[in-house]
């Protein structure tokens, strides 16, 4: 990325303000910054912009497979660590499908990937593609399959046969479809690189060494083909795959190598449940931006999909929710209402030990730019104003017939305070959410 100044010299330099900043050159520092994108500037020649675009393209290349309502977009890494700034795109996880099966096990196992959906702190997340293998010799069937995947739920699709004539069968059944393309290592590099340039596809480069990846990517760029992903592990163990993975990624991002700043891609190759788990484990982690399953069990993905919203989420952003009214078990007008900071893990603490009190409720939560509760009150984002004004603008006074409310017991402190800023009574509850249940059946009326 080019420093502020290096951009400064690109822009107009009019000061112009239509980019919502107050001149050119506070533009080019957020623009370095990456706070903002080149396109906010409607003044900047098309000269500036080839040469902003090239040099602003990040070490990992990024694009996006898979339907057009829901893609999977892989690559657009800039840091080796996630505390230097933040992951970008999360590693895909695929489940391999047989492409000789019958079609309705096909099918059958389409559906069982789509029903592996798990919700973490407000989000849903699970299995994003399909790995359709062949070894080859049946078109007609191969596009069958491909047909079949194609109709599942909103899942990426990976063509992953050595044979061009099933790719080239399975094309016209997934046309809504941006599939992936994966011959293996022995596929003709011209061939299936005329086919990826013609059809605007995706492609993956495998190799026994980085070198020689390193050695096709760069015939095809030549080629045209642009969008890559590499396949850089094989059949190495385990230390070997993290090494490797490790080399490609730093290699592209430290070092500027080019020819290796791709989405990488791993398959599992352990032979027992445990270590394929702890092969996968890895592979999320270092770094994989594409990640296929031989199954679909919910005790191997859950883990992957917890590690993997966890290492994705931005380490400078809080997890938050958005502020106002949330209602628990259709409450009636004599509910309690529930005071909290908007923090997400608060909220999904408190949620389900109202559920399981069987005590309907409202939880309103305020805005504390999602901090916990003690940090929240310590910065003066959770008080006795931010309180008043969450009510106000919730409006959750038309929706219950009392003026009581429950604020967490860590800050017992503002009760007074809160009372006299809302006319609201004011019940001081549990320290921790776990006494919620107990506090609801004894102590509201």
């Amino acid at each position: 990325m080019p420093t502020g100044l290096e951009i400064y010299k690109l822009l107009p330099k009019t000061n112009c303000k239509k980019c919502s900043f107050p001149t050119c050159l506070a533009f080019a520092m957020a623009m370095a910054a990456q706070k903002v994108e080149l396109a906010a500037c409607p003044d900047v020649s098309d000269e500036a912009r080839q040469k902003l675009s090239a040099s602003s393209r990040p070490p990992v290349h990024s694009f996006a497979i898979g339907p057009a309502s829901t893609p999977l977009m892989l690559g657009g890494e800039t840091v080796l660590f996630r505390h230097d700034k933040r992951f970008i795109n999360a590693c895909g996880l695929a489940v391999s499908v047989a492409a000789d099966d019958p079609l309705d096990e096909v099918r059958r196992r389409c559906r069982e990937i789509s029903r592996l959906k798990f919700e973490r702190v407000g989000e849903t997340t699970g299995v994003d593609a399909v790995a359709l293998r062949s070894t080859g010799g049946n078109p007609g069937q191969f596009a069958l399959a491909a047909r079949a995947v194609a109709e599942s739920d909103a899942l990426a699709l990976i063509l992953q046969t050595p044979d061009l004539d099933e790719v080239r069968a399975a094309l016209p059944c997934c046309r809504h479809i941006r599939p992936l393309l994966h011959g293996g290592r022995g596929i003709d590099l011209k061939e299936w690189g005329n086919l990826a340039h013609e059809t605007a596809l995706p492609l993956v480069v495998s190799g026994a060494s980085l070198e020689e990846i390193a050695e096709k990517t760069t015939t095809l760029e030549r080629a045209g083909v642009r969008d890559l992903v590499i396949d850089p592990a094989g059949d190495c163990k385990d230390g070997e795959m993290v090494e490797m993975l490790t080399a490609c990624r730093r290699l592209a991002i430290a070092r500027g190598c080019s020819e290796l700043g791709y989405p990488i891609l791993v398959q599992l190759t352990a032979s027992t449940p445990e270590k394929r788990l702890a092969q996968a484990v890895a592979a999320v982690s270092k770094y994989a931006s594409l990640l296929v399953l031989d199954e679909c069990d919910p005790e191997l993905v859950f883990p992957l999909v917890t590690l993997r919203f966890n290492l994705y989420t931005d380490p400078q952003k809080p997890i938050m929710m958005t502020p106002g009214v949330y209602e628990i078990g259709n409450p009636g007008p004599e509910a309690p209402v529930l005071v909290t900071t908007n923090f997400a893990l608060t909220y999904y603490s408190v949620r389900p030990e109202v559920e399981a009190a069987r005590a309907p409720a409202r939880i309103l939560l305020t805005d504390s730019d999602g901090m916990s509760v003690l940090t929240a009150w310590a910065a003066d984002k959770f008080s006795a104003s931010t309180i008043a004004k969450a009510l106000k603008e919730s409006n959750v006074e038309a929706l219950v017939n009392h003026r009581t409310m429950v604020i967490p017991g860590l800050v017992s402190v503002l009760s007074g305070e809160v009372e006299e800023s809302t006319g609201w009574r004011v019940l001081v509850g549990p320290r921790e959410a776990s006494g919620l249940p107990r506090f609801l059946k004894q102590c509201w009326r």
